[in-house]
Order: structure tokens, then C-alpha cells, then sequence
């Protein structure tokens, strides 16, 4: 969504994720947004008025839709390399499709980001590289273990 960077940029903020499905009997458009130190309510309530404003204007989306703004939380979903590179010295958890030194589970700090992995460190300080492509979910760990 071209439209939404500038709007975005307007508040040092930037996009995370934006998804756009049906949920119930009603359209949604969730917009996942972020910045350094983090997006509060009221930026992503400006953000909100803004967009809905320009989307409005240039009828980029013709059926009814509800429009969401939002940080993504403590729990943020890590996906493509940049979101690692932006929770890289944070405390992440990753499962991967199958074991990878007998653990599919991986919690710790997030150390290194390479092109094709990624290094966990455990509070233990047992490092484990874990390669990109098997990943299955990732995400920031907001747990106290």
C-alpha cells in the first residue's frame, strides 16, 4: 500500500504487517504499525483518521471494510529479515518445522542475523543457528522464564 508510507513517515513510524480478510460477515483491513520506541494509541488513532481519509478519497477499496491501526504488542510476529534485524539484542522465541539439535522450541536472545539464519543465545549462553527456512513461527518473547 503505496498510500499508507507517507502517512506512516508523518509519525517516524513504519509498517509491519498489513492484512486484509474477512472476518465474520464484515471486511477488515489491519494495518500492524511501529516505530523505534514503539506506537502509541494516539498515533495509530491519527494514523487511523488519515488513511481512512485518503482511502476514502481515492476509492482504493470499493466494498465496506472496518480499518484497524495497531502496534503490533509485546508478542510481535517476527517474519522477514528485517523484523529480526529490528529485535536483534531482544529475547525471542522461534519453533522451527522439525528438530534442529534435538529442539524444535528456541528461546533466548536474538545474537546474530545472517543472510540465511539467525543465532539464539539462552540465558544459559548456549548458542543455536537456526536457519531462516526452518522457521515455522517466530515471534518476540514476552514471557519471565
Amino acid at each position: 500500500m503505496e498510500i499508507l508510507a507517507p502517512i506512516a513517515e508523518k509519525k517516524d513510524a513504519f509498517v509491519v504487517d498489513v492484512a486484509y480478510k474477512r472476518e465474520g460477515s464484515a471486511m477488515v483491513l489491519r494495518i500492524l504499525m511501529d516505530k523505534k520506541n514503539g506506537v502509541s494509541i494516539d498515533e495509530c488513532a491519527d494514523i487511523n483518521n488519515e488513511l481512512s481519509q485518503v482511502l476514502d478519497e481515492q476509492v482504493v477499496i470499493n466494498d465496506f471494510y472496518i480499518l484497524e491501526i495497531s502496534s503490533p504488542g509485546l508478542d510481535r510476529v517476527l517474519k522477514k529479515p528485517k523484523d529480526f534485524k529490528w529485535a536483534m539484542g531482544r529475547r525471542i522465541k522461534a519453533t522451527t518445522y522439525a528438530p534442529i539439535e534435538g529442539n524444535n522450541v528456541f528461546r533466548g536472545t536474538l545474537v546474530g542475523i545472517g543472510e540465511k539464519s539467525i543465532v539464539v543465545e539462552t540465558k544459559e549462553g548456549v548458542s543455536s543457528e537456526i536457519p531462516l527456512d526452518k522457521i515455522a513461527k517466530a515471534k518476540l518473547d514476552s514471557e519471565l522464564k
